[in-house]
Formats: structure tokens, C-alpha cells, sequence
């Protein structure tokens, strides 16, 4: 199980937090980015490949840094959404209310509760949201995790990446 809980959990995905005095405004921090950070920029916010600013610092030589942009706090969120689904070839991402986001890969499972929705009461659990992860099924744990707020997984229609085909005329863009 993969997680990221800020935006620094996303520098492996190519996005590198530098300060947040850059913004005038307090709510913005400037990162730099490299060629997959840009990449997962691009493919997040629906933006053209060159999306970002001059960068700051240049990076190693192995994964220079190509761009830098300023990224509102809480932009790290549906950053790590597609990152989990794209670069970390999850199948599953879980978000909670605390705000871990969650990658599912290989044989890892989520498993939904179940509820009832009695006619005069209100709706309860009846059997707990279940995790499948090194081989172990267990309940998931809204103390270990956070309660579950979205669960996402690829839908069964045609898609280029992350994007479904349109289906008349075929575009993904």
C-alpha cells in the first residue's frame, strides 16, 4: 500500500516543494518540477505539456529539474490521485477524511461495507469496509487509516490514460 499525506510525499512522482515565502498571498508554495512532475502537472489539470514556468533549481543530472510552478497547499491532493493511479500503477486509490491518500497495486484489495437503510432509522453498518494487503484481509481501521471519504478505480469504458474516449467522436482531449 502506497501513501502520500503532503506535498512533499510527491517528490518521487517528480514534483520538488522549494518555500512558501515565494507567495505574496501565504497559500501557494513554488515547486519545481522535472520532466515527470510536468508530465503528472499536465495530466492532473487537464494542461498543455508545457504548462509550468522557468525552474529554480536545476535538479540532479540524472532528473533535471525542467520547470517550476506555484502549487496551492492543498493542490497536492488530486496531484496524488494520478500519481498513485499513473506512476504508481496502483488500481485502487482510497482518500479519508484526515486527508492520506491510499494506492492500491497487485493484489492488494478494498473490500466495501455493507449497509442498512431501515425505513424509519437511520442507515448502519452492517459489515465493516474490509483491506486485503500482504496477503491478510482485515477490517479497515478508521483509527489506523482515517475514515474512508472516496474511492477510486478505473471505469470498464475505453480510456487513453487517465482519460475516457469520448465515445462519438473518439477524443480522449
Amino acid at each position: 500500500m502506497k501513501t502520500i499525506s503532503c506535498l512533499r510525499d510527491l517528490e518521487p512522482f517528480g514534483i520538488h516543494p522549494l518555500t512558501g515565502e515565494a507567495d505574496a498571498l501565504g497559500f501557494r508554495c513554488l515547486c519545481d518540477v522535472t520532466e515527470a512532475g510536468r508530465k503528472l502537472m499536465a495530466e492532473t489539470f487537464g494542461l498543455k505539456p508545457d504548462c509550468c514556468q522557468d525552474n529554480w533549481n536545476n535538479g540532479g543530472a540524472d532528473n533535471p529539474h525542467v520547470g517550476s510552478v506555484m502549487l496551492p497547499n492543498d493542490a497536492w491532493k488530486p496531484l496524488a490521485i494520478i500519481a498513485l493511479f499513473t506512476a504508481g500503477r496502483c488500481h485502487t486509490v482510497i482518500t479519508t477524511e484526515r486527508g492520506c491518500i491510499f494506492g492500491l497495486a497487485g493484489e492488494e484489495a478494498y473490500h466495501h461495507g455493507e449497509w442498512e437503510f431501515p425505513e424509519d432509522g437511520e442507515a448502519r453498518e452492517v459489515k465493516p469496509a474490509q483491506i486485503t494487503h500482504d496477503g491478510y484481509t482485515h477490517e479497515w481501521s478508521d483509527g489506523l487509516y482515517g475514515k474512508i471519504k472516496w474511492v477510486f478505480q478505473f471505469s470498464n469504458h475505453p480510456r487513453q490514460g487517465t482519460r475516457n474516449v469520448h465515445q462519438f467522436s473518439g477524443r480522449a482531449v
